[in-house]
């Protein structure tokens, strides 16, 4: 019993410690997004990160409910289909890469990008996130056709609601 508690104890230090816990939290407010991309083609937009209690019933003077910008990287690989058993992290990318595209401290990101179908993942603590799922059974689908520019943006939701 004993040990159980040590490790317990030892493991929420070392992800407290942790330098990869959450070194992209950007805990300024997120700036108002006016850059206008200087793409022809391609992907543009921000990155969230929203925590905290954001049930309805909390007081607002007292809800911890957030939503930061985050510094990190999108990964683009072919669509990948929905599995529950992974679904929303995953530990490796199900798919080839095709692009990395990192965002800046304003959660900021803007890359050319082939034309082609892509799912995306959001590199958060060294895991992978995709949320949304397309009718079609896809997670994070994007469409980046000729001459067309996409502004997408991403939330990683660990909320509570």
């Amino acid at each position: 019993m004993i040990i159980k508690i040590i490790f317990f104890l030892l493991t929420g230090l070392y992800i407290s410690c942790s330098k990869d816990h959450f070194p992209q939290v950007n805990t300024a407010p997120c700036a108002i997004h006016t850059k206008i991309p200087k793409l022809q083609q391609g992907l543009y937009g921000r990155i969230y990160y929203k925590h905290g209690n954001c049930m309805p019933t909390i007081d607002p003077v007292t809800q911890t409910c957030k939503t930061e910008c985050i510094r990190t990287e999108l990964y683009l690989t072919a669509p990948v289909k929905y599995s529950s058993q992974t679904h929303p992290y995953y530990s490796n990318l199900p798919a080839p890469v095709r692009e990395i595209i990192p965002s800046n401290t304003e959660g900021y990101f803007e890359s050319i990008c082939p034309s082609g179908m892509y799912s995306v993942f959001v590199k958060w603590n060294n895991m992978y996130y995709a949320q949304n799922i397309s009718a079609e059974g896809f997670v994070n689908l994007i469409n980046i056709t000729t001459d067309s520019i996409i502004n997408a943006d991403f939330t990683i939701d660990e909320a509570v609601y």
